[in-house]
């Protein structure tokens, strides 16, 4: 198991509001509603910023955390050749998010340490 952990920034000219609605109704629908998409995926998980990270006037580093799981390296690399990936998804990463501005981490199995 391998665990892909994207801190997500939007990208400019799209408000708070906008991002987060998209990426939770729409961006996590095409992930889930793709069939070629979801069957390399043992796990997709988005956490949003809190509203309270955005009161007066604060701006929080990123807009949130995404996490997906995967069986393999291989599957993670099979979902990113996927022509529906390229056609659907990549497209919509790149309306939410600067493609010049996103991070990433590859992990593997947890170490958990309480719970």
């Amino acid at each position: 198991m391998i665990t892909l952990i994207c801190p997500v920034k939007r990208r400019a000219g799209l408000s708070a509001e906008e991002y987060h609605r998209h990426w939770r109704e729409v961006h996590a629908r095409l992930i889930a509603g793709t069939p070629s998409i979801a069957r390399h995926l043992d796990g997709y998980t988005q956490y949003p910023a809190a509203p309270s990270s955005y009161l007066n006037g604060k701006e929080p580093p990123w807009d949130g955390v995404a996490v997906a799981r995967y069986a393999s390296p291989a599957a993670m690399q099979a979902l990113f050749a996927e022509p529906e990936y390229r056609r659907l998804i990549q497209p919509d990463e790149n309306y939410l998010s600067d493609p010049a501005q996103v991070q990433w981490i590859l992990c593997e199995a947890p170490n958990r340490v309480i719970g």
